[in-house]
């Protein structure tokens, strides 16, 4: 009877469904956690990018004015850009680049992989823009 009972192959289906089923959740988990951090850090790129251009159109003549545009920029486009993060400096002549570097800490997300060990999840972005004695030849520099 035992024997008989090892034998048997009903039910095969159904554990190998229910294994399927829990590894067919824990990837969609994953491709939704790995979509939001790419959409969070494309849109931090996007903030920096804009600032930082906005910011490069009065440089090198006014850095103070260059910082005040750059941060207005980064906060119509979503800010996350503290005001320490714009940096006004000289690589060929004086105040001619500024950084900005946009950082968006996420403590508490939404993640279904969330265990009690997580740790909290930071996207940056800083871009950089040098401008050259020629005002029209402003160049983003992503690294």
């Amino acid at each position: 009877m035992i024997l008989k009972r090892l034998n048997d192959q009903r039910g095969q289906a159904f554990v190998m469904t229910a294994v399927a089923m829990v590894m067919m959740c824990g990837m969609a988990t994953l491709v939704l956690d790995v979509g939001h951090w790419y959409r969070d850090k494309r849109r931090l790129q996007g903030t920096s990018d804009a600032a930082t251009l906005a910011g490069a159109q009065l440089l090198p003549d006014d850095p103070g004015a260059a910082k005040s545009t750059a941060q207005t920029y980064a906060d119509k486009n979503g800010g996350d850009v503290a005001g320490a993060n714009i940096v006004v400096s000289s690589t060929f002549g004086a105040n001619d680049t500024i950084s900005v570097r946009a950082q968006r800490n996420d403590p508490s997300s939404a993640s279904a992989t969330r265990t009690s060990a997580h740790t909290p999840r930071r996207a940056l972005a800083s871009p950089t823009a040098c401008c050259t004695w020629r005002r029209w030849s402003c160049a983003a520099i992503t690294p």
